[in-house]
């Protein structure tokens, strides 16, 4: 009898074990009629909607409950246990306010009524990125690519004699040509897990928010430095020419009439450790660079300027064709410039159930452009910032808060460097200074590529902050050699991949 009882238990739980398909049913409380594209989510996010009956079906494994949510209908989050008792039928009552504030037409909603929503839900459920507690992975590559524009200048000087002069020319030939035959690329990778956090000042007790980093691991393909920044030219070839000149003296070096060294000298800089080729470390902080420089594009809908693509007032709007994904609708709005100040185009992907971005992407609209600086005559430099592309995916976490899932950005510039250096030897005030002059000519184009993917996050309360010092911030971290970063889950973006593949 003992063993008959046991089997049918254990046939019980087998049952149950692969019952997890479940069917329901979704009703209006007012008039006991289906409801229709009802989102119905596991606290496993997972989901599905409901038909035109209000029916629907669903695998509830490793769920303890069920989240009914639609932007007419007040949301109900309800326990599988007592879900079971009622046969998984629910009743839903209608959100009032948003009745009032919405007029649904049996064909569609209005445009207007679409935007004014979507600006209004996004800032309320989007999760700020001071209160998170997430792990994300980073990638960005760097491609520099001078012209044929490109050329250094030693000019005729006493300070060196013939074989110094003959020398340093032929070094700072190489240099350029270092630059023109083997165009900079770098790659960086980090993976990152961080929580908000409180910065302690020793002197006052004032707490600052800052980011804890509880983990991170990087990449880098290429320890030699593929940027050429104004700073990083003079400072290379500055150096370079020191080399040449009296290493027991010291000078002032300039560039047109604005002074870029005093008291410089081969002794000083001998003792400096070149960081650029040899450092194989970074510092914690930089880990979460590529991250804090998305956040002005991701938060596009919290501003008040022409950045805002949902601003009627900076952008004109049209509504595309509805787009229907693993049993959602969305709406597709295209968006361009309506004010001179606007200057992009591009389409935003509206989630119809709650009135949230799913996604948006978008470019510089036809001549528009971005950052612009001139300043070729006054200190020989230039700068333009010729396109940039720019995709994000926006997510929802179990309680509907909105966060972002995947960014992409893409940017091509182009850059102009002539920059006339000259070395003035220090003696006193009465005596002649000789001087030596390098004229050095660069042009570049630069490609730059950025992605970033998120996990889902935790929000966190500040009583639950803790605190961090500013060494923990400083704290160097050792790039991963090759063979480590090939046995991590995010080597060679296999995150994003995945990602991608399931998501596009």
């Amino acid at each position: 009898m003992f063993r008959f009882t046991f089997f049918l238990i254990c046939i019980f739980f087998i049952c149950n074990g692969f019952s997890q398909q479940i069917k329901g049913k979704v009703l209006s409380k007012k008039n006991n009629t289906g409801i229709v594209n009802i989102a119905v989510k596991t606290d496993s996010n997972y989901g599905t909607v409901t038909n035109e009956k209000g029916e629907f079906s669903l695998n509830i494994s490793n769920a303890n409950s069920l989240i009914f949510s639609s932007l007419i209908y007040n949301t109900k989050k309800i326990a599988i246990q007592d879900l079971k008792q009622v046969n998984f039928i629910v009743y839903l009552e209608e959100n009032i306010n948003l009745l009032d504030e919405i007029k649904i037409t049996t064909s569609s909603i209005p445009l207007d009524s679409i935007l004014s929503n979507t600006q209004k839900n996004m800032c309320i459920n989007f999760v700020v990125e001071d209160s998170l507690q997430q792990q994300f992975y980073s990638y960005s590559q760097q491609i520099i690519k001078p012209t044929k524009s490109y050329e250094a200048v030693l000019k005729k000087t006493n300070l060196l004699n013939r074989k110094q002069t003959k020398l340093a020319k032929a070094e700072l030939d190489s240099l350029v040509k270092k630059y023109a035959d083997k165009p900079g690329s770098i790659t960086e990778e980090f993976y990152v897990e961080k929580e908000p956090a409180f910065l302690v000042d020793k002197k006052t007790g004032k707490k600052n928010k800052a980011t804890k980093i509880n983990s991170i691991t990087g990449f880098k393909n290429n320890f030699i430095d593929a940027s050429v920044s104004v700073d990083e030219i003079d400072e290379v070839f500055k150096n370079t020419l020191l080399k040449y000149l009296d290493t027991t003296k010291s000078y002032t070096v300039k560039t047109g009439l604005f002074t870029i060294g005093k008291d410089i000298s081969f002794q000083k800089i001998s003792n400096i450790k070149d960081s650029v080729e040899n450092d194989i470390n970074f510092l914690a902080s930089y880990g979460l660079l590529k991250h804090n420089e998305s956040q002005i594009a991701i938060t596009f809908f919290l501003k008040e300027n022409a950045q805002n693509f949902l601003s009627k007032k900076y952008y004109n709007h049209s509504n595309n064709k509805s787009v229907y994904s693993k049993n959602r609708k969305f709406y597709s709005v295209s968006f361009s410039p309506r004010k001179r100040k606007s200057k992009f185009v591009g389409k935003m992907l509206i989630d119809a159930n709650n009135f949230t971005i799913a996604k948006v992407t978008y470019s510089y609209a036809e001549n528009k452009g971005g950052y612009h600086l001139n300043l070729k005559f006054l200190l020989g430099v230039k700068y333009s910032e010729n396109s940039k592309e720019i995709n994000i995916h926006y997510d929802t976490t179990d309680g509907d808060n909105v966060f972002v899932k995947y960014f992409k950005e893409n940017k091509k510039s182009y850059a102009y460097i002539s920059r006339p250096l000259t070395f003035i030897e220090n003696k006193n005030w009465f005596k002649k200074k000789d001087k030596v002059k390098i004229d050095l000519t660069l042009e570049v184009n630069n490609t730059e590529s950025k992605e970033l993917f998120y996990e889902t996050p935790k929000i966190l309360k500040e009583k639950n902050f803790k605190q961090i010092t500013k060494k923990e911030l400083n704290k160097k971290i050792p790039f991963l050699n090759k063979q480590a970063y090939n046995k991590t889950e995010w080597s060679n973006k296999k995150l994003i991949k995945n990602y991608l593949l399931k998501n596009n």
